[in-house]
């Protein structure tokens, strides 16, 4: 029933998310590691440990931007796909998914922008 291809599609989405933020911290944690040797000579550079942070977030936010893009471009895809083979006729996604998503994309950019200092390796 209806019913249950909603409760399923619920339980598919909170997967996903989960998986999302999984993988998204697994990126920082294996970037923070790869980027220790330059954080660390930033800071005898004699910047703060908050800045430097905020520096490194505005340099990966745009690399993990661009995986969710190419990861959600994959997804709608897909979706159509599996859609169109297990069904007679294909489901549409909503526009407001789409709408929540940008958003989402958006806001974090700028508060990003605004709470990163962007001079990364300049003294004081």
């Amino acid at each position: 029933s209806l019913d249950a291809l909603e409760t399923n599609a619920m339980r598919l989405m909170m997967v996903g998310i989960g998986v999302f933020l999984l993988t998204s911290a697994l990126f920082l944690f294996l970037n923070f590691r790869r980027m220790n040797l330059t954080i660390r000579g930033v800071r005898l550079l004699g910047r703060s440990s908050k800045a430097v942070f905020r520096e490194i977030i505005m340099a990966l936010i745009p690399l993990e931007t661009l995986a969710v893009l190419f990861g959600t471009c994959a997804a709608i895809a897909l979706f159509d796909v599996v859609t169109r083979n297990l069904l007679s006729s294909a489901l549409t996604m909503a526009v407001s998914a789409v709408t929540a998503f940008v958003f989402l994309m958006v806001s974090t950019m700028i508060s990003t922008a605004i709470f990163a200092n962007r001079k990364l390796m300049k003294a004081k």
